[in-house]
């Protein structure tokens, strides 16, 4: 700027001293001075041009112009425009196209990426067209993805290769998985920490074969009650035994717990509660006089259950008139079972005794009290916990035992109840023969009295 006054002043300087002989020397002047200014200008704009177009922002040069045809600049991503006097070059918008195959970038015009050149400026990064890709150099470009550069890409659960940070765990997909690292990946049914074939999951992870409270007790089970509540003898994750029957603990699914393991207590070996009502089983036939073994080899009792369900006597007790003294309390390794709606024999003994079948005997020397049933008068009483189940009375004068005959209750609807069976009129002496010539019904129906 200080160089265009100096001129300008130099000029006016000489044309005074000239005379003011304008046509003349002010032509020439005026070119000498044109083409000067034309020079500095250009001189001017492509220095201070090239400096600033090459970041994209304006610049505003020093160079006198009236309008923006005044401007020169041989870069072809800038515009030039005069404003208040002076050029100003502005460059244009990314992706300009300023020559053939060419585009405007940061104020340079450049070769459009794609051309198939890596040039200067270009590299993996920016133009992966040309320049190629890169795997590791932080661009997912060109033909990158998951599967070729999963540095760059990242990775993709279920592109098939199993790469980068994907496992067994994380995406078992493509990884596959691992039967007994606890963790149910791809196709797996169970993964149970192990590959044991003998508790929940199977061997190979794919079958489901059994769960905590299933009732199956597993190999890595410590216990197995069929549920998976609390409270109870096993705890609900079926890895620790909490209680048992017996123990004198009352649990959740105890009914009752009386310390041991007895039968005919009011609580039964399961701990459950024993409730048994009067004629629930009853006194139906009895052989007081045998006449083919002797009667402590041959006398015997049958009872009959009125109930749908089986009943356990074992703790129950047999006596006759004696009371107390000739109680016989019924205990056996085994259970002595009544079946529901069945007939069953008690017997004096369990061998020599007529060819009989007994679900239990009452021996002499057996560590209770004699049992034994007098030929013409006696009784016979069936008791649990004290409470009499069943009770039959006989002898003179309204009833007649014979020897070698059972005494038969009446198989009839009237007769067959605990109530009707003390009644003489219901009983009668057997007619069939089971121990030539003894004759009863042993364990089987009777007969109707007539």
């Amino acid at each position: 700027m200080k160089r265009i006054l100096y001129l300008t002043v130099a000029m006016a300087f000489l044309w005074a001293c000239s005379g003011g002989d304008s046509s003349t020397e002010n032509d020439a002047g005026t070119e000498d001075t044109g083409s000067d200014v034309q020079e500095i200008t250009g001189s001017d704009t492509d220095d201070s041009t090239g400096s600033d177009s090459s970041d994209g922002s304006e610049s505003d040069v020093t160079a006198a112009c009236e309008a923006a045809s005044d401007c020169v600049d041989d870069n072809s991503c800038t515009e030039p425009s005069c404003e208040a006097g002076e050029c100003v070059f502005t460059s244009l918008e990314d992706g300009t196209w300023c020559a053939e195959g060419q585009i405007c970038q940061s104020g340079e015009c450049l070769p459009e990426c794609g051309d198939g050149t890596c040039i200067e400026g270009e590299d993996t990064t920016t133009c992966a067209e040309d320049c190629g890709s890169s795997c590791g150099d932080g661009t997912c470009n060109g033909d990158e993805d998951s599967i070729t550069c999963a540095d760059d890409c990242g990775t993709t659960c279920g592109d098939g290769v199993c790469n980068g940070d994907e496992d067994t765990t994380t995406c078992a997909d493509d990884c596959g998985s691992t039967c007994g690292d606890g963790e149910v990946t791809g196709l797996e049914a169970c993964d149970d920490g192990n590959t044991e074939g003998d508790d929940y999951c199977s061997d190979d992870c794919m079958t489901v074969t059994g769960s905590c409270g299933d009732g199956a007790l597993q190999a890595n089970e410590a216990c197995e009650d069929g549920n998976t509540n609390d409270g109870d003898y096993c705890s609900p994750d079926c890895t620790e035994v909490t209680g048992s029957c017996g123990d004198g603990v009352l649990q959740d699914n105890e009914g009752c717990d009386d310390e041991n393991s007895n039968w005919g207590d009011g609580c039964t070996p399961l701990c459950g509660i024993e409730n048994f009502e009067a004629g629930s089983v009853i006194i139906t036939e009895f052989m007081a006089d045998p006449s083919v073994v002797p009667d402590a080899f041959g006398e015997w009792l049958e009872l009959y259950n009125t109930t749908d369900e089986d009943i356990i006597i074992n703790g129950w007790s047999i006596s006759d008139t004696a009371g107390a003294g000739s109680q016989h309390l019924i205990s056996a390794e085994g259970l002595v079972v009544v079946p529901a709606d069945e007939f069953v024999v008690l017997a004096k003994s369990c061998t020599d005794n007529g060819g009989l079948a007994p679900v239990y005997c009452y021996e002499t020397g057996t560590g209770s009290p004699d049992f034994v049933l007098n030929n013409d008068d006696d009784a016979i009483v069936l008791t649990w916990l004290g409470n009499t189940i069943d009770s039959v009375n006989y002898g003179p004068p309204t009833w007649t035992i014979p020897s070698g005959t059972s005494m038969q209750l009446s198989n009839t609807v009237d007769c067959m109840n605990h109530l009707a069976n003390e009644s003489a009129a219901c009983w009668c002496p057997a007619t069939e023969i089971y121990n030539d010539p003894d004759m009863g019904t042993p364990a089987a129906a009777n007969t109707v009295c007539e």
